[in-house]
């Protein structure tokens, strides 16, 4: 069990190293993903013959406004569920096995 303040905050940097080195693994893992769909959309355009008209494209193709927010992974979403509870202090014990040491 910690008992001073610098043994709490030891873990908590350790944790929030552990959090940020998560969300680099998922935002990887979500590139990998995205080069992969891309990938095959390509194949299936050319496959198809398909034109950005087909698919309902207009000139603001590949534009996002600044309301719309890009889709997340599944490992990015879980990622950031797990911080955000973490930060929050809530769920379950297995699933934050540290808590156990504050508790």
């Amino acid at each position: 069990m910690a008992s001073t303040l610098a043994d709490i905050n030891s873990q908590i940097k350790k944790h929030d190293e552990q959090i940020a080195q998560l969300r680099k693994q998922a935002e990887d893992l979500r590139n990998q993903e995205r080069a992969g769909v891309i990938e095959e959309l390509r194949k299936k355009i050319a496959e198809y013959g398909l034109t950005a008209s087909d698919l309902k494209l207009g000139a603001r193709a590949g534009k996002r406004s600044a309301t719309t927010a890009a889709p997340k992974s599944a490992a990015s979403f879980c990622v950031t569920q797990l911080a955000m509870r973490f930060e929050q202090g809530i769920g379950p014990a297995s699933a934050f096995p540290w808590r156990q040491m504050y508790s």
